[in-house]
């Protein structure tokens, strides 16, 4: 990598995936992708810290620093990119994991290259998701200042041909990019603290193979662009500047206030099989 990606995994509510989509792509860009990576446990329960500090070492650095969101916003805020900062100096890749909050100022969001929220194909999760991202839209949407990728992650999927109902159905207030998505498991949460996805196999480790690919191909495309164009890395600049991608087509885009187009549908399709170079 051309420069420190930072990158946070954060969500409402539990139980949609966001320690383990944390703790496996920090082992992912560890083991797989030879990164230098740093995974930095902003949430007092601690679970993705909990994991990679159990499991056998994939040479991940773990810090398990809750922000003191009880001080304020402004106090957790200096806290988090304090935090970040020290971590990238020493690191090709940084992932955050956090559990949002009122508490929590979305000032932060510009610190990081990318914003990755895990959702289930409920429609309550979807439309809980949809007014989550609309109330941070102005950081999404900046043209101000250098806006993080926002990514959303279908987790616990057990039918991939159920994305597009639940995505293109639905008008978004930003555009986003929908990463391949990651099968229901059990044997997922029985790997909690003992091994990682990456050491695995079955349906769950074979669709997070994909899926950390694509994000790490979306990563290093960042970081490329950041050093083409720092005031501004658009994710819309990544194919032009460097060309076609197998990974990255199988991403959907969508565009504010609009709902995907049927191009966009028919991309979406390819979700549940991703092709990988």
């Amino acid at each position: 990598m051309v420069h420190p990606i930072k990158v946070l995994v954060t969500s409402q509510k539990g139980g949609v995936g966001k320690s383990s989509i944390a703790a496996n792509l920090s082992a992912y860009m560890a083991r797989v992708a030879s990164r230098k990576t740093c995974l930095l446990d902003f949430d007092p329960h601690g679970s993705s810290s909990a994991w990679m500090k159990q499991a056998p070492n994939v040479g991940v650095v773990v810090n398990h620093n809750p922000l003191p969101v009880s001080l304020g916003k402004k106090r957790s805020l200096l806290d988090g990119r304090a935090q970040l900062r020290r971590a990238a100096t020493a690191s090709d890749v940084v992932i955050a994991d956090l559990t949002w909050n009122d508490a929590t100022d979305a000032e932060l969001l510009f610190d990081f290259d990318a914003v990755l929220i895990p959702v289930s194909l409920s429609a309550i999760e979807i439309a809980a998701t949809v007014h989550f991202v609309h109330g941070m839209h102005w950081v999404f949407d900046s043209r101000i200042r250098k806006a993080p990728a926002l990514i959303l992650c279908p987790t616990r999927v057990e039918d991939p041909t159920g994305i597009k109902e639940a995505f293109t159905s639905k008008t978004f207030p930003i555009r986003f990019l929908l990463a391949p998505p990651i099968s229901a498991d059990r044997a997922v949460r029985e790997a909690f603290g003992k091994r990682f996805l990456v050491d695995m196999q079955g349906s769950a480790a074979e669709s997070f193979a994909y899926f950390a690919a694509a994000v790490q191909e979306t990563l290093d495309g960042l970081a490329k662009a950041n050093i083409a164009n720092p005031k501004r890395a658009s994710i819309d600049t990544l194919q032009r500047q460097f060309g076609p991608s197998a990974v990255l087509s199988n991403f959907n885009i969508a565009r504010s206030t609009h709902s995907f187009s049927q191009s966009r549908q028919e991309v979406g399709n390819q979700l549940g099989r991703p092709q990988l170079q």
